[in-house]
């Protein structure tokens, strides 16, 4: 019979719907409750002036600032120079390529100037023949007089 008697109590001791709304009706209220006198602590909070920066805190603050926006345009720069190169390797590339059995040289700009080979068509022949005829010298002029003796006579 104990037995009966104690599941009687838990059956009693259950909430009801009623008592369950009134307990979370409570709990609202309570963290409204909360809720505003944090609010109002946060507004007095709001008016009390901040309070003023250490001036070593602030010059050092800006100087890590500096220091990053330093390493950054380094960055960039770094960056930049990289993809100059590769674009200069790649025009090294298909110059290479478009030069491939070719002739060419450079200038002192260094430019490529192509080599092409002169047109013999309208030049004159490479070795000169001379005609010559041992059988009939040619007649040899008198060699002029002294200019020597000319002049102090």
């Amino acid at each position: 019979m104990s037995r009966v008697g104690s599941a009687k109590r838990i059956k009693s001791a259950k909430k009801t719907p009623a008592k369950k709304d009134q307990e979370k009706e409570e709990r609202l209220n309570k963290k409204l409750m909360r809720e505003e006198s944090e609010w109002q602590i946060k507004k007095i909070e709001q008016d009390v002036p901040p309070p003023q920066e250490d001036p070593l805190a602030e010059r050092l603050r800006k100087e890590r600032e500096d220091k990053k926006k330093q390493r950054a345009i380094e960055a960039e720069k770094k960056r930049k120079i990289q993809l100059e190169e590769k674009l200069r390797e790649e025009n090294v590339k298909n110059m290479e390529k478009q030069l491939r059995g070719k002739e060419y040289t450079f200038d002192f700009d260094g430019k490529v100037v192509l080599v092409r080979a002169p047109q013999t068509e309208g030049l004159p022949e490479e070795q000169l023949i001379l005609n010559y005829n041992l059988k009939n010298p040619p007649k040899t002029l008198k060699s002029p007089p002294d200019v020597y003796s000319i002049v102090n006579p």
